[in-house]
């Protein structure tokens, strides 16, 4: 993209902006994290430009500090903007805290009105899990929301794996936030803020499993569909190999060959099964061999001969 094209860029968001404005809309957020486009021009992991929005953090910020310029311009300043920026992007060669911090200082001096501290690229898989795996670190970005609130005078949201009144309490009252921010919960529960003042302040519902997420994705709109329930395990596996699957399919992937025991109507027997997993997931199963008669031999010299006429071809 030519510094003109970023140009563009900034004046669509101040155009957006206009037009949530008129629409009636109480706020406008920008959102400069977890890996898309503006998130991107801060991290150093993608944005090797060599002019005047690449290099130092002043730079990669560039374009963010316009798209401020260019809402102010059109909604006026008294007109709520908030912006969503990573604490921290988590990776290698990512935005650190230390040059978010600097970010943040630059927006509370061109008048943010708040800043909703996040973090994470949502293109590399499993990178929020050990930030989520216990009660305790279920708040997020706990720690970069603090840093924030200690550095800046502008207000910090808290955002992140937040699910009870009792728990969101308690950042507040902890100082390391001045608001908290949830959307998944609000989605599963539109009157969740009601239930609470109410006085049942049991835990939102929400159990974090992104199917609203994922019906966003198939175009059928903003909905809580909860998970199907597991099915029960019914292959026991007692010894396996694993070989690593080849293109097309993805890196990553590996054939699971295994022996074990499966579950039948009529009781346990010891069965060959071969499974393609990914992600530590079987993405398909293959069928179930029974180790007790002749079907792994038949079945291995199918498919040896199969291969070598395919050879000979």
């Amino acid at each position: 993209m030519t510094p003109g094209d970023l140009q563009e860029v900034a004046q669509a968001f101040g155009n957006a902006a206009l037009r949530a404005k008129t629409a009636g809309f109480d706020g406008v957020q920008i959102l400069a994290a977890h890996g898309f486009f503006l998130s991107q021009l801060l991290c150093p992991r993608y944005n090797s430009r060599t002019d005047a929005y690449g290099g130092p953090i002043e730079n990669r910020a560039r374009l963010l500090l316009e798209v401020l310029s260019s809402i102010r311009k059109q909604v006026g300043r008294n007109y709520p903007v908030l912006v969503k920026l990573n604490g921290q992007d988590l990776v290698e060669n990512g935005l650190t805290l230390e040059d978010s911090l600097k970010v943040g200082a630059m927006l509370e001096e061109q008048g943010i009105d708040a800043i909703e501290v996040s973090g994470g690229l949502l293109n590399v898989a499993g990178l929020m899990d050990k930030k989520t795996d216990s009660e305790e670190d279920i708040s997020a970005f706990r720690k970069e929301a603090e840093a924030f609130k200690k550095t800046l005078r502008v207000p910090i949201i808290l955002v992140g794996g937040i699910r009870s009144l009792q728990l969101a309490q308690k950042l507040i009252d902890e100082g390391g936030a001045d608001y908290i921010s949830m959307s998944r919960p609000f989605i599963c529960e539109p009157d969740l803020i009601k239930r609470w003042k109410a006085g049942d302040s049991r835990k939102a519902d929400c159990i974090s499993c992104n199917q609203c997420v994922e019906q966003i994705k198939q175009g059928l709109g903003l909905q809580c569909v909860p998970l199907e329930p597991e099915p029960a395990a019914t292959f026991f596996p007692e010894h396996l190999e694993r070989i690593p699957a080849g293109p097309p399919h993805l890196p990553g992937t590996i054939y699971q060959i295994a022996t074990g025991l499966e579950q039948w109507e009529s009781g346990f027997y010891p069965v060959l099964k071969i499974q393609v997993v990914r992600d530590e997931k079987i993405i398909a199963s293959g069928p179930s061999i029974p180790l007790s008669s002749d079907d792994p031999d038949n079945l291995l010299q199918a498919i040896t001969t199969l291969i070598e006429k395919h050879r000979q071809r």
